[in-house]
């Protein structure tokens, strides 16, 4: 090799060297978790701080972080404990009259979890949880049975994920409402999680930009913060499973619906 060839070779090399660091370096900041301005993991029914192994929980008996509107509530430990005998599903709250939870949070998009664990509680029947989650304007959970739900389901949890959008000044208020209809009716939760998500990350700003309707041509969906959705499936494609540690701070509780193909 003559020295001309040396050096347009090791020109190249050098080129190639410095766009791999800045490529690097690109890659590093965009996958920088994103760290949520607003997280609440409440394990309602219980005091102190718990853990299920991979995050932290708050009790809500005394607790800062919430205030309990209606004190008709009882706190107990189900008559039979979960499979996965795990936080937050080892305590719960209930009561036969409507109560709320109320958190303090910052404008902007944000998760809203709700864990239930419909066994029997003393004084209360599994079979006799009928009961309404709202918040503001939309209702989350309708006549809700989580017996029914679980025994359907094979499983002895249940985990509902919800997006919602905040405004300035505004508090999330989830109104948990027995059913007068059903006799002996109560509302129950045992584990809530508020957590907040990146901008636009579900909602559009209103500028004509809307979703296509799979299947359906020609149909199409604006998806603005005045609404609310509900998470059915989560899939992820590739890889093993994302735990509460290792995602972006946004998705470790939703393990339970998340399919890996």
């Amino acid at each position: 090799m003559n020295l001309r060839s040396y050096s347009i070779t090791s020109a190249i090399s050098t080129i190639i060297y410095l766009s791999f660091l800045f490529l690097s370096d690109l890659l590093a900041i965009s996958i920088e978790a994103y760290v949520p301005v607003d997280s609440h993991n409440i394990n309602c029914g219980s005091s102190g701080k718990s853990s299920d192994g991979e995050r932290s929980w708050n009790g809500d008996i005394d607790s800062n972080l919430l205030t309990l509107q209606h004190t008709k509530t009882i706190v107990a430990q189900p008559a039979t404990q979960p499979s996965s005998n795990k936080v937050p599903y080892t305590s719960a709250r209930l009561s036969n009259s409507e109560f709320s939870y109320s958190f303090p949070v910052t404008a902007g998009q944000k998760f809203v979890r709700l864990f239930f664990h419909p066994a029997s509680y003393d004084g209360f029947d599994r079979n006799n949880a009928f009961f309404t989650v709202k918040f503001e304007g939309f209702t989350l959970l309708k006549d809700f049975n989580a017996s029914l739900n679980t025994d359907a389901a094979i499983s002895d949890t249940i985990f509902k994920e919800y997006i919602i959008n905040v405004d300035d000044g505004q508090r999330i208020n989830l109104t948990f409402t027995p059913n007068t209809s059903h006799p002996n009716s109560y509302a129950f939760v045992n584990g809530i999680e508020v957590v907040a998500m990146p901008t636009d990350l579900y909602f559009f700003e209103p500028s004509g930009q809307q979703i296509i309707f799979v299947g359906h041509p020609g149909v199409q969906y604006e998806m603005l913060n005045i609404s609310a959705l509900q998470t059915d499936y989560r899939i992820k494609v590739g890889g093993g499973r994302i735990t509460p540690k290792g995602d972006t701070g946004m998705l470790g509780a939703g393990q339970e619906m998340m399919t890996i193909i």
